[in-house]
């Protein structure tokens, strides 16, 4: 089977809340980015900021799930719809709890280690590359393949300051004692990696180091392209950006894609829907990926298709 590509491992990875080893090093980052605020704000000026028209208006943001200076300072619209809203929701719940949650599900079972599942010329250039950027590979030992695949791609930002965006909305919501919550769980994004067969991780892990090494070569950052096209806030730069990622040709890139977008986007629809209908005299705020709010097979369409009037906030 022809391996994930980079691209779209990274992408992925983007579109995911996942505890990354970057939590690890960012343990006392401080909530926002270090950047001169008049900058950020004008570097972002479009987030992607949908409203769902009711008797409290709700909201659906497309947010980034990796930190950048850039996005130190929220938007006017974006600070309005968080300062109005009764209830936040991420993906998942983004709380210590949770990340233990997380964690215990990516270990090996039975005392295995990765050593176990993965060939040793493999895991050498893992080892590696995890040493050239002075951290150790100790605490990955006992990880399933396809979560250290994910560290692999996202290695080069592992010291990038700042938390990420959702990350920072979930905690300042936690601060203002508003009600918080997520619209899956984490032993649903687990089983999105767990039906992976060992060899489809493998090929998860090489395609992730093979991915790294041409990207250094080329002196390319997939994670940069990818942040620089968001900020932008063209929906259609944005969605073109990613579907430049996946390749039809690669089943495990259309597998992924499937599991990881399109199935996804169809169950957090249907609990936004659920949510809004259920509680009509509050204001929701629904923090996602944007690879799962943009597009025809998105979130905001399939929530007008549901009978929900909805419009970008900052056209």
């Amino acid at each position: 089977m022809i391996p994930l590509s980079f691209r779209a491992l990274t992408r992925l990875c983007a579109a995911l809340v996942v505890v990354l080893l970057v939590s690890a090093c960012k343990s006392n980052a401080k909530d926002s980015p270090k950047a001169d605020t008049n900058a950020a704000s004008a570097a972002w000026t479009r987030p992607f900021l949908y409203v769902i028209d009711g008797p409290k208006k709700s909201y659906v943001f497309g947010t980034i799930h990796v930190g950048d200076p850039r996005l130190a300072s929220y938007p006017p619209a974006l600070k309005d719809a968080l300062a109005n809203a009764n209830v936040v929701n991420t993906e998942i719940p983004l709380d210590v709890a949770v990340q233990m949650r997380f964690s215990q599900a990516t270990l090996l079972p039975d005392n295995k280690t990765i050593a176990d599942e993965v060939p040793k010329a493999t895991l050498d250039r893992t080892r590696l590359a995890f040493a050239t950027k002075g951290l150790p590979f100790k605490p990955f030992e006992h990880m399933r393949p396809w979560f250290v695949a994910m560290q692999v791609a996202l290695l080069d930002h592992i010291f990038d300051t700042g938390k990420p965006l959702d990350a920072r909305i979930y905690n300042e919501a936690q601060k203002d004692k508003k009600e918080v919550g997520g619209l899956e769980t984490v032993e649903e994004q687990v089983a999105i990696f767990d039906a992976l067969t060992p060899a489809e991780q493998v090929e998860m892990l090489e395609a992730a180091l093979d991915g790294r090494d041409k990207a250094t070569k080329e002196k390319k950052d997939p994670i940069k392209d990818l942040l620089e096209s968001y900020i932008q806030g063209d929906d259609k730069v944005l969605q073109a950006a990613l579907d430049k990622e996946t390749d039809s040709q690669k089943p495990l890139d259309v597998k992924m894609k499937k599991r990881m977008i399109t199935d996804r986007n169809v169950t957090m629809t249907d609990r936004i829907a659920e949510r809004v209908r259920a509680a009509p005299d509050k204001s929701y705020f629904f923090a996602v990926g944007s690879a799962h709010v943009i597009g025809p097979d998105g979130i905001v369409e399939k929530l007008k298709a549901k009978g929900f009037t909805v419009s970008r906030a900052v056209p």
